[in-house]
């Protein structure tokens, strides 16, 4: 969220709880490419997979959906082997030629439960053998009355998540009423802008190029900046 004058309010909607992956981390042994969907991902599951990692690198391939999540592998001493360099989504993962003809390859995908199966789907599609690993849970946090931001400190809203737009609501709501959805919004993706059209926001959603902080900001500015930023918010 952005307050006048430009001051970011941070508030956040999204909790991360672990999840044990149990016996299953052990087709760690056997992949031929392992890809991680959010840096959430990534620390949540080398409590339980560092050692197998490091013994089975030499096999299989790593992959990260954005520049992000590498740097949370590298953060831990794993360097990656491939990410999209624009489209940090499942459809810039799917696009990689690494994961073009991939058929009978083991491939591993840690991410969050009820997560996207679309990348999944795919990669099956096209003949792999693909397990699916939840390492956790996003769930809604709790918050004081007394942490809630006023509904006149907040100019724009950023949402980086289908879940975190959702919990937002869930949050505001009781307090904001419909002046909520009458705030203007800022989405990583065209599918996070028409879910939070569904969900009841009214103004077109302001679209970042992708999910990086550095596209994030600079649609922020074209919003309230447009004469140094030669950018349009809704580009995609």
């Amino acid at each position: 969220m952005a307050q006048h004058g430009g001051i970011p309010i941070r508030f956040p909607t999204v909790e991360i709880k672990i999840i044990d992956p149990g016996n299953i981390i052990e087709k760690i042994k056997t992949a031929d490419f392992i890809i991680f969907l959010s840096p959430n991902g990534v620390t949540t599951a080398l409590p339980f997979c560092t050692e197998l990692l490091n013994q089975a690198r030499a096999r299989f391939k790593l992959l990260a959906v954005g520049p992000s999540t590498a740097q949370a592998l590298a953060d831990h001493h794993f360097t990656v082997d491939h990410l999209p360099r624009t489209e940090f989504n499942s459809e810039g993962l799917s696009a990689l030629p690494i994961l073009q003809a991939i058929e009978k390859k083991n491939g591993l995908i840690f991410q969050g439960e009820k997560g996207r199966s679309h990348l999944a789907e795919v990669l099956t599609q096209r003949g792999a053998h693909i397990e699916r690993i939840t390492t956790y849970q996003r769930i809604c946090p709790s918050v004081l009355d007394s942490s809630l931001p006023l509904v006149d400190q907040v100019d724009i809203l950023l949402g980086t998540s289908t879940t975190g737009i959702e919990n937002l609501v869930t949050l505001l709501y009781p307090y904001w009423k419909s002046a909520l959805f009458e705030k203007p919004l800022v989405v990583v993706s065209p599918r996070v802008a028409q879910f939070s059209q569904q969900i009841g926001f009214v103004k077109k959603p302001l679209i970042a190029d992708n999910a990086s902080d550095q596209a994030i900001l600079h649609c922020l500015f074209s919003y309230t900046e447009k004469s140094l930023w030669n950018l349009s918010p809704n580009k995609k």
